[in-house]
């Protein structure tokens, strides 16, 4: 977090290398279902996408992509920051549709991926 932190106010594209290398060796370490997998996942897919921007390469497009999708899936397994990850997810799924300028496609995709990430009996504690 630090160093994307850095990236963020300095603008050192090295920074930026160094959040994705990190994050890259947290998730290798991280189990499939591991409660923090999900979490790791979404930061990486973010360092990533932020990288495409400032570099412009499609691959981290794409890679930021698959990892937020993987993301879609992980968050099932941490029921107990359920809707908070969930709603990071929908933020970045949002992005990346807006991205590409297509409104109707985010909004889908949101609500497609907010009902499908729903845990079967999962229940919001009032």
């Amino acid at each position: 977090m630090l160093f994307i932190r850095r990236f963020r106010r300095l603008g050192a594209i090295q920074d930026l290398e160094m959040a994705i290398a990190l994050s890259e060796a947290g998730l290798e370490r991280t189990p499939k279902d591991h409660p923090e997998r999900a979490r790791r996942l979404i930061y990486l897919g973010c360092h990533l996408r932020e990288r495409y921007h400032q570099i412009g390469n499609l691959r981290d497009l794409a890679t930021a992509r698959i990892r937020l999708e993987a993301a879609g899936e992980s968050v099932k397994v941490a029921p107990e920051n359920y809707p908070e990850r969930l709603n990071i997810f929908r933020r970045e799924l949002y992005k990346r549709y807006i991205g590409f300028g297509d409104l109707q496609a985010a909004v889908t995709s949101q609500s497609h991926a907010a009902v499908d990430a729903i845990p079967e009996g999962y229940r919001i504690k009032s």
